[in-house]
Protein backbone atom coordinates (compact mmCIF):
# COMPACT_ATOMS: atom_id res chain seq x y z
CA UNK A 1 0.00 0.00 0.00
CA UNK A 2 1.50 3.26 -1.12
CA UNK A 3 0.91 5.60 1.07
CA UNK A 4 0.98 9.77 0.33
CA UNK A 5 2.87 12.73 1.87
CA UNK A 6 1.17 16.05 1.65
CA UNK A 7 4.57 18.19 0.85
CA UNK A 8 4.76 21.79 0.40
CA UNK A 9 7.54 21.15 -1.70
CA UNK A 10 4.79 18.85 -4.23
CA UNK A 11 2.11 21.87 -4.20
CA UNK A 12 4.67 24.91 -4.47
CA UNK A 13 4.22 27.26 -7.37
CA UNK A 14 7.03 27.42 -9.40
CA UNK A 15 8.68 31.20 -11.15
CA UNK A 16 10.64 31.58 -13.85
CA UNK A 17 13.88 32.91 -11.25
CA UNK A 18 14.27 29.68 -9.63
CA UNK A 19 17.37 27.92 -10.79
CA UNK A 20 17.30 24.34 -12.72
CA UNK A 21 19.40 23.16 -9.42
CA UNK A 22 16.69 24.18 -7.01
CA UNK A 23 14.07 22.29 -8.87
CA UNK A 24 16.11 19.06 -9.44
CA UNK A 25 17.34 19.43 -5.54
CA UNK A 26 13.08 19.36 -4.76
CA UNK A 27 12.65 17.03 -6.97
CA UNK A 28 15.20 14.66 -4.93
CA UNK A 29 13.60 16.17 -1.65
CA UNK A 30 10.25 14.81 -2.46
CA UNK A 31 11.66 11.18 -3.69
CA UNK A 32 13.95 11.04 -0.20
CA UNK A 33 10.13 11.90 1.48
CA UNK A 34 8.23 9.38 -0.50
CA UNK A 35 11.16 6.65 0.04
CA UNK A 36 11.30 7.09 3.52
CA UNK A 37 7.34 6.03 4.67
CA UNK A 38 6.95 2.47 5.19
CA UNK A 39 10.72 1.88 4.76
CA UNK A 40 13.02 0.37 7.50
CA UNK A 41 15.70 3.14 8.79
CA UNK A 42 19.05 2.54 10.22
CA UNK A 43 18.85 3.97 14.03
CA UNK A 44 22.27 4.64 14.87
CA UNK A 45 23.17 4.70 18.61
CA UNK A 46 19.91 3.61 19.49
CA UNK A 47 21.11 0.00 20.33
CA UNK A 48 22.16 2.00 23.85
CA UNK A 49 18.62 3.18 24.78
CA UNK A 50 16.65 2.36 27.72
CA UNK A 51 13.61 1.85 25.27
CA UNK A 52 15.39 -0.36 22.55
CA UNK A 53 16.99 -2.68 25.39
CA UNK A 54 13.43 -3.01 27.19
CA UNK A 55 12.08 -4.27 23.72
CA UNK A 56 14.68 -6.57 23.01
CA UNK A 57 14.39 -8.17 26.45
CA UNK A 58 10.76 -8.23 26.13
CA UNK A 59 11.23 -10.04 22.31
CA UNK A 60 13.35 -12.97 24.56
CA UNK A 61 10.80 -13.15 26.88
CA UNK A 62 8.09 -14.02 24.55
CA UNK A 63 10.48 -16.19 22.38
CA UNK A 64 11.29 -18.26 25.37
CA UNK A 65 7.57 -18.49 26.39
CA UNK A 66 6.32 -19.68 22.41
CA UNK A 67 8.91 -21.87 22.26
CA UNK A 68 9.74 -23.31 25.77
CA UNK A 69 13.53 -21.96 25.52
CA UNK A 70 15.90 -20.72 27.72
CA UNK A 71 17.75 -18.30 25.72
CA UNK A 72 19.54 -15.11 28.34
CA UNK A 73 19.58 -11.43 26.43
CA UNK A 74 22.80 -10.41 26.26
CA UNK A 75 22.90 -7.46 24.40
CA UNK A 76 21.31 -5.25 21.58
CA UNK A 77 23.98 -5.06 18.56
CA UNK A 78 21.58 -2.95 16.07
CA UNK A 79 18.13 -1.40 14.79
CA UNK A 80 15.87 -0.41 12.71
CA UNK A 81 12.83 0.89 12.79
CA UNK A 82 9.63 0.59 10.24
CA UNK A 83 6.84 3.29 10.09
CA UNK A 84 3.58 1.01 9.96
CA UNK A 85 0.10 0.95 12.25
CA UNK A 86 2.59 2.01 14.90
CA UNK A 87 6.40 1.31 14.58
CA UNK A 88 8.33 -2.28 14.23
CA UNK A 89 11.36 -2.38 15.74
CA UNK A 90 13.92 -4.68 14.03
CA UNK A 91 16.89 -5.41 16.30
CA UNK A 92 19.79 -7.59 15.43
CA UNK A 93 20.66 -8.60 19.13
CA UNK A 94 22.95 -11.01 21.28
CA UNK A 95 21.73 -13.90 23.34
CA UNK A 96 23.23 -17.10 24.81
CA UNK A 97 21.61 -20.29 24.12
CA UNK A 98 23.25 -23.23 26.25
CA UNK A 99 26.27 -21.42 27.04
CA UNK A 100 26.97 -20.00 23.98
CA UNK A 101 26.34 -16.69 22.41
CA UNK A 102 24.32 -16.38 19.35
CA UNK A 103 23.07 -13.29 17.06
CA UNK A 104 18.96 -13.34 16.50
CA UNK A 105 16.85 -11.20 14.93
CA UNK A 106 13.61 -9.83 16.24
CA UNK A 107 10.94 -7.79 15.20
CA UNK A 108 8.65 -5.97 17.53
CA UNK A 109 5.64 -4.10 16.75
CA UNK A 110 4.69 -1.69 19.14
CA UNK A 111 1.60 0.82 19.17
CA UNK A 112 2.55 3.24 22.37
CA UNK A 113 -0.36 4.55 22.07
CA UNK A 114 -2.51 1.76 22.67
CA UNK A 115 0.50 0.62 25.20
CA UNK A 116 0.29 -2.21 22.85
CA UNK A 117 3.55 -4.26 21.84
CA UNK A 118 3.74 -7.76 19.98
CA UNK A 119 6.52 -9.95 19.04
CA UNK A 120 6.25 -10.77 15.48
CA UNK A 121 9.38 -12.78 14.42
CA UNK A 122 12.12 -13.87 16.19
CA UNK A 123 15.07 -15.70 14.02
CA UNK A 124 18.47 -17.08 14.54
CA UNK A 125 20.99 -15.08 12.31
CA UNK A 126 24.37 -17.13 13.73
CA UNK A 127 27.15 -17.80 15.79
CA UNK A 128 28.08 -14.27 17.08
CA UNK A 129 31.45 -13.79 15.28
CA UNK A 130 34.54 -13.94 17.94
CA UNK A 131 35.04 -9.97 17.27
CA UNK A 132 30.98 -9.28 18.39
CA UNK A 133 31.81 -11.35 21.80
CA UNK A 134 31.45 -9.45 25.40
CA UNK A 135 33.77 -10.49 27.52
CA UNK A 136 33.01 -12.83 30.34
CA UNK A 137 32.47 -11.93 33.36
Amino acid sequence: MTQRIHSPLLHKKRSARISPQLHRRERERERELMAAVGDPRDVPGNQNSVEIDGLARFAVEEHNKKQNALLEFGRVLSVKQQVVAGTLHIITLEAKDGGKTKVYEAKVWEKVWLNFKELQEFKLVGDAPAGLLKSEE
